[in-house]
Order: C-alpha cells, then sequence, then structure tokens
C-alpha cells in the first residue's frame, strides 16, 4: 500500500514530523474530489461519500438544516459558487477545511463575508477538538488549500507542541484578534513543553507570520513559547513575529534559531530563563520590550560557521528591565567555528538585576569574531555593569548612569564616540582592553576608585581625546600596571583623591598627557609623575569669592607655557556695575612651604586687585625663582581677603605646587609641568611647552 508505506517513511525519515499529520496530507492530495452540486443535501453528500478519503467541494450554495458531523475522512473546501449557510445549528468538522471565496463560516453558528478585497481565512474555532487541536487542524487545512490565514479567536489550551514541520506551511499567517484578546495556554503539564514548534531541521520553512496574540507559559517546566529551529540543508527562513506576548514560561519566551527573522512590538516578561533568544542568522528586532526574566532580555547567540552561518542582529527601540543576568548577552559556544558579527543595537534605557549589555565569549580566541555596534543606548540603574565587553565593540552615544559597579567595562577592541559614564559605584571606565580608542568623554561624579581605571594595557594602546573628568569620588583618571596611554585635550578637574594617578607594581605605566586642563581643589593633580609626560598642559587651582547679593567672583585656569609663573584668573558675577577691589597674599603651606627665596624680588608675594565697573575679570601671575639648588617639591598656598565694602570672601583659599627640576642634574626621572595655577616646574632644565 502505497500510502501506508509513505506514512512509515515519514515516520522514519522525518524525526520531528507527525507520521499521522504526513499520512493525513498525503490523503488529502491523492484523495477523489467529489461536487457538492452532485447531490441534494450536504447529508446525502456524506452518505455517499461514506469512509473513503474524499476532498467534498462546495461550488453551490448549501444550507445546514440540522446539527452535523463532518466525518475525519472529508476534507471540506468551498469554491467558487459556494456557500454554506446555517444559523443556529452546530456544523462539527472533525477533518480538515479551507476555503479559497470570500465567503466562509466561523464554526459558532453564523455565516459572515470577509470584506472585499480580504483574503479567506480558515478559524481554528471550527473543529471540535481539544484546542491545542483545533489550531493543528487549521493549520494542516492552510497547508494544503489555498487559505495561507489561520484565525485564533478566544483562548485556547495547548498540552503538546504545535508543530510546523514542513515546507507545506510555508507562507501561513497565524493572527489573533490582537488587542490580548486571543491567549493560547500551555498546560502545567504539558508533554512537548513548546507552544508552537517551528522545526526546519529536514525540510524548509518559510515566511511564516504570527500576529495579535499573548502566549501563557503558566510555568511548565522547560516551557517555551515560540520555538524556531533549522539546520544547515535546510532551516527556517523569513519569519515574521508581531504584537505577540510571551510570559510565565519555565524557560524562553521567544526562541529564534533561523535566518532573516523579524520581530516588532514584542513583549517577554516573567519567563524563567531569557526573555528572547537569537542565534544562527540574521534578525531585525524593533520596539522590544523584555522585562523581569530570570535571564537576560535577550541572549543573542553565536551562529554555526560549519553550516554557513553567522549571527547579524539589529536591535531598534527597546526597554529591557528588571532581568536577572541582565538586559542582552553576546556571546558564543564553546566550540570554535561559530560567531557573532555586524550585530548593531540602537536602545533607550535598561535597568535590569545584572549587567545592562555583555559582550563575551568563552574562549579567548573568538573574541575577535565578536563584533557588536550600539547607538544610542542607555544603560541605567544595573546591579553591576552598565556595559561589559571583550569583543570587538563600538558605541556611539551611550550612556552608562548609576550602575553599581561599573559604567563600561572595556575589553577587546574598543571605539567609542560621545560616552557618559556617570554616578557608577565603583569606576565610570574600566578599561583592560587589546586597544581603546575614546572620543569625547564624559566621566563624572562616580564613586569608588576612579572616573577612568586604565589596567594591564602592557602593549595595548589607549587614547583618550575631549571630554571632562570631573567630581569623581576618587582619582580623575587612575592608570596602572604596563597600561600605554594618550589622553588629549581633556579637561580633569575636581576629583577627590586627584586629577591623574600612576602606579605600578612590575610593568611601569605610560602616560602622556597632551592639551589636558588639569583643575583641582587641595588635592594634588598629578600623582606617580615618573610616569608620565606633559605638553601643551595646564593646572589650576581653584578658589573663589562672593559678594553680599551672592555674585561670585572665582579663581580659574590660565596659561603661559613661556614663562616660569603660575597664574591665576580671578574672575565676578552678578552684579559687576560698581566697582570692587580685594587683597591676595601667597603664603608656604603643607610639609615643603615655600618660602620668601622661591620669588625674584625676596618676599612673599601679595597686592590687590581691583575690578572697574563692567569688568569680571583679572589675572594674579607669581614668578617663579630659577635656582639650581636640589630641594623636594614645595607647596604654596593663595588667600583672597580683605574685600571692599559689599563684597564677602568665600572659599578664598587655593593650592598649588613648585616642582624642582633640579633632581635632574643627580640623575632622577624628571618631569616638568607647563602650568598655570596649581603645578610649576622650577628652573630652565625642565621642558615649559
Amino acid at each position: 500500500m502505497p500510502i501506508a508505506k509513505n506514512a512509515r517513511r515519514a515516520n522514519t525519515d522525518r524525526e520531528l514530523l507527525s507520521a499521522v499529520e504526513y499520512l493525513e496530507r498525503r490523503c488529502l492530495l491523492s484523495s477523489n474530489t467529489v461536487l457538492m452540486s452532485s447531490f441534494v443535501n450536504l447529508d446525502a453528500a456524506i452518505a455517499a461519500i461514506g469512509s473513503a478519503t474524499t476532498r467534498l467541494d462546495v461550488n453551490v450554495p448549501v444550507t445546514v438544516s440540522h446539527d452535523t458531523q463532518i466525518p475525519e475522512n472529508i476534507h471540506l473546501r468551498v469554491v467558487s459558487g459556494g456557500r454554506l449557510n446555517y444559523g443556529s445549528q452546530r456544523l462539527a468538522i472533525h477533518g480538515t477545511f479551507s476555503s479559497s471565496v470570500n465567503q466562509i463560516l466561523d464554526g459558532a453558528g453564523n455565516s459572515f463575508v470577509l470584506k472585499s478585497g480580504s483574503a479567506p481565512e480558515i478559524n481554528a474555532r471550527w473543529w471540535t477538538a481539544t484546542d491545542g487541536d483545533k489550531i493543528r487542524k487549521a493549520l494542516l487545512s492552510a497547508s494544503v488549500s489555498d487559505v495561507k490565514t489561520v484565525l485564533l479567536t478566544g483562548q485556547f489550551t495547548v498540552r503538546d507542541n504545535i508543530r510546523i514541520n514542513s515546507s507545506l506551511y510555508s507562507g501561513i499567517t497565524i493572527r489573533g484578534e490582537g488587542e490580548a484578546r486571543t491567549v493560547l495556554k500551555l498546560t502545567q503539564d504539558s508533554v512537548g513543553r513548546l507552544l508552537f514548534y517551528v522545526n526546519g531541521f529536514h525540510e524548509r520553512v518559510e515566511n511564516l507570520t504570527f500576529e495579535d496574540f499573548t502566549m501563557v507559559g503558566q510555568w511548565a517546566v522547560n516551557g517555551q513559547g515560540i520555538v524556531t529551529q533549522g539546520s544547515a540543508q535546510h532551516g527556517v527562513h523569513g519569519m515574521r513575529l508581531s504584537r505577540i506576548t510571551a510570559r510565565e514560561f519555565g524557560k524562553t519566551g521567544f526562541y529564534l534559531d533561523g535566518d532573516d527573522i523579524r520581530g516588532s512590538m514584542l513583549t517577554a516578561y516573567d519567563n524563567g530563563n531569557h526573555g528572547l533568544v537569537a542565534k544562527n542568522g540574521r534578525f531585525r528586532l524593533s520596539d522590544i520590550s523584555s522585562r523581569n526574566n530570570g535571564g537576560f532580555g535577550l541572549d543573542i547567540a553565536g551562529g554555526r560557521t560549519n553550516w554557513g552561518f553567522t549571527t547579524e542582529v539589529l536591535v531598534e527601540r527597546f526597554l529591557f528591565e528588571g532581568n536577572a543576568f541582565g538586559g542582552t548577552k553576546f556571546g558564543v559556544a564553546n566550540e570554535d567555528r561559530i560567531e557573532i558579527s555586524a550585530t548593531y543595537i540602537h536602545g533607550q534605557i535598561l535597568n535590569n538585576n545584572g549587567t545592562g549589555f555583555r559582550a563575551s565569549t568563552f574562549k579567548e580566541r573568538d573574541n575577535s569574531r565578536l563584533q557588536v555596534h550600539f547607538e544610542n543606548v542607555i544603560a541605567q540603574g544595573n546591579n553591576g555593569i552598565g556595559f561589559a565587553s571583550v569583543a570587538t565593540t563600538t558605541h556611539v552615544n551611550t550612556q552608562a548612569i548609576g550602575n553599581t559597579k561599573y559604567g563600561y567595562d572595556v575589553g577587546g577592541t574598543f571605539t567609542g564616540t560621545n560616552l557618559k559614564a556617570i554616578s557608577n559605584g565603583i569606576r565610570g571606565f574600566y578599561i583592560s582592553a587589546r586597544s581603546a580608542t575614546l572620543d569625547n568623554v564624559v566621566a563624572q561624579d562616580n564613586g569608588g576608585e576612579a572616573g577612568i581605571y586604565i589596567h594591564y594595557g602592557a602593549n595595548n594602546p589607549v587614547t583618550i581625546s575631549g571630554g571632562l573628568v570631573e567630581g569623581n569620588l576618587s582619582y580623575g583618571v587612575r592608570v596602572y600596571q604596563g597600561a600605554q596611554v594618550t589622553i588629549r585635550d581633556v579637561v580633569i578637574r575636581d576629583n577627590a583623591a586627584g586629577g591623574l594617578g600612576a602606579w605600578s607594581t612590575s610593568l611601569a605605566p605610560q602616560v602622556t598627557l597632551d592639551g589636558v586642563h588639569l583643575g583641582y581643589q587641595r588635592t594634588s593633580p598629578l600623582v606617580g609623575t615618573q610616569y608620565i609626560t606633559v605638553a601643551n598642559t595646564t593646572m589650576t587651582a581653584v578658589g573663589s569669592i562672593v559678594n553680599a547679593d551672592s555674585s561670585s567672583v572665582g579663581i580659574a585656569e590660565e596659561g603661559d607655557p613661556d614663562t616660569h609663573r603660575l597664574e591665576f584668573a580671578i574672575s565676578r558675577g552678578g552684579d559687576t556695575d560698581q566697582s570692587a577691589s580685594v587683597d591676595y597674599i601667597v603664603s608656604g603651606s603643607g610639609l615643603f612651604p615655600v618660602n620668601a627665596a622661591d620669588f625674584p624680588d625676596g618676599t612673599l608675594p601679595r597686592g590687590r586687585v581691583s575690578f572697574s565697573p563692567g569688568e569680571i575679570r583679572k589675572m594674579i601671575a607669581v614668578q617663579i625663582t630659577d635656582d639650581a639648588t636640589i630641594e623636594d617639591d614645595e607647596s604654596l598656598q593663595i588667600t583672597l581677603h580683605n574685600a571692599s565694602p559689599g563684597i564677602a570672601v568665600g572659599d578664598s583659599v587655593a593650592a598649588a605646587v613648585i616642582r624642582s627640576d633640579d633632581l635632574e642634574a643627580a640623575g632622577a626621572v624628571n618631569v616638568s609641568i607647563a602650568a598655570i595655577d596649581a603645578e610649576k616646574t622650577e628652573g630652565d632644565t625642565g621642558a615649559t611647552g
């Protein structure tokens, strides 16, 4: 018997394709076809067909006058000229149904006509079966008919997988009513543990569409919502998902393994593992919400290159929040032939219980294969790290705000433009990359060890160009253990422990400052100067005076790299219509204070600064004596006092350091600072430019 033989072949050669479903399709495709016009009514047609597998084409109007059962061996099809009219009677279809015309039935005692121009739909409610079986029969009818839309109305319960496992299903749309009216629930004792299983291992399944419904896992063990899987030879291609929610599954809401898969307005929350998984192909995801899942909001896994796959993902507009492991993970499994490339992330905000973004691999040699691009993304409020990467990563317009550990954990090969790390718990940036280039960086108000911490960079260059490092609890920039760092055109100011510190326990770091602006208050701007080379760099001590109506006068930086002097700029704000004046005096401070011999006229400088009406800025220049005496770095302070009537002096003391370059003659490592306010190199042997 050919049909039985085919059924056996299906069972052995098609692992996950049901032999029963395969037999049904083969019967439908090879069965006899009879016309309804050959019979006086539907009862007569059913009686004449008997148990033979037959396709019954309804080509004339038929009135259902009583409750009627269409047996399983009859495939009912409404064709041109046909119509099924029935009122309150029940029409139970145990076989399959399809229609190639717009006038069809809904199985609830009503017939209706679809809107002009719309495609015919098969409603799963037409079948009197358990809810999951209704959907299966509707899909089977669509797979062997011209009707390619399966309509899901109401609520369904599913105990076994709804499998879509043949190329005959290609092109089908599975559509709910929208507005969360269609709900599919996976039973807690589910056998298959998957709600929809799209299996492309043995035949290519293409162009499936899922729209407008909610899937509820009811915490079935290992339950998952929509699962797609494929192989090198076949696979799942061109799938579209829109306006779908997956919640309360024991494992993953959406597990998408395939190529050219697009999803929009997808929501995954309260799932036991990840909200979404994307792997082994090209994906475009937009308007994604993944919240309160036990794993990551989105897990992007590498493509199997031995199958000819890489993974390419574009994610636009998303909210990942409250996920236990973090927002998004990019990684590969523990084999060599898989990779992720060309992954683009455009998003709005993360607020997870774990790392915001983690781009990583399990093997060091795989790191160069993982390429991720972030653009317009905020990683905020994560219980750990905002962005973490040991891959090839680029950032454009990203922000890490209020994360409990680091804002950015930078490894691998990193390029970033317009980056902000603000109010993170331990470090704004932690850089241990092979190479890193950061342009226009803000590291502000971070706690712990530094605004920017650069570590273990031997032979791995780090360049930071442009930006602001300000108000961090410890150092602005901290460089350690062999790092090779160039910092250009960056303002580093008002950091609690100092502007920049460099240390080594075994391998000396190398730091070059070029065009850097160092401002500080009661702290030293540089620590570990033996590791630091300076060019075109200014340093500023910061103080202020204020008048009675809170108009301010502040000490700011100015610079003259060609003279041995400290320069302070005093500016005032508020009401500047009147003249004003204030005295200043320079005195020694600290363990090694300056004395009168350090200044050209043999006295400690003092004077008075006067502002004419409308004038807001004045300069104080303190000249330094050139001598050849070997001595310690010396400290001084400048104090504002004795302001004119109507002016109250506030924070008026600013500290400064004179670095002695005379040690160079004794063979010591020397660094000279072209300082304005905070530090100044004494003598001719040190460069001042």
